[in-house]
């Protein structure tokens, strides 16, 4: 079912990176950093931030097609993305399948369309 999906980069208490994608980006922050409702990563490595984040006004899938590779980056490139959010939608156009709008979500005005 379309709707409103977010792919966000969390910066971790031990330098590295988790990515994934929820309906409620603040919410699924504040969960990851509590005990009880975050993933197995991040409660053992707290976030310490919101590195970035993209709204994909799309399915369910072209969210986790999004998060997914974003997850196959390297850290030097996931580095790039988080730095320079922007440069996602060039990076993703080589996905299958993936027809969605992407932009990045940061309060500002949307940047990124594929």
């Amino acid at each position: 079912m379309p709707g409103n999906f977010y792919v966000y980069i969390l910066e971790c208490s031990n330098g590295r990176f988790y990515t994934g994608y929820t309906v409620d980006l603040i919410k699924r922050f504040n969960e990851h950093s509590s005990l009880k409702k975050g993933a197995k990563f991040t409660r053992s490595f707290k976030p310490r931030k919101i590195a970035a984040s993209w709204k994909i006004a799309g399915d369910r899938g072209d969210a986790m097609k999004v998060e997914a590779f974003i997850k196959s980056l390297t850290k030097p490139e996931k580095i790039l993305i988080a730095g320079n959010p922007e440069l996602l939608a060039v990076r993703v156009q080589g996905l299958r399948k993936l027809n969605c709008k992407i932009t990045v979500y940061d309060y500002k005005n949307p940047v990124i369309n594929c």
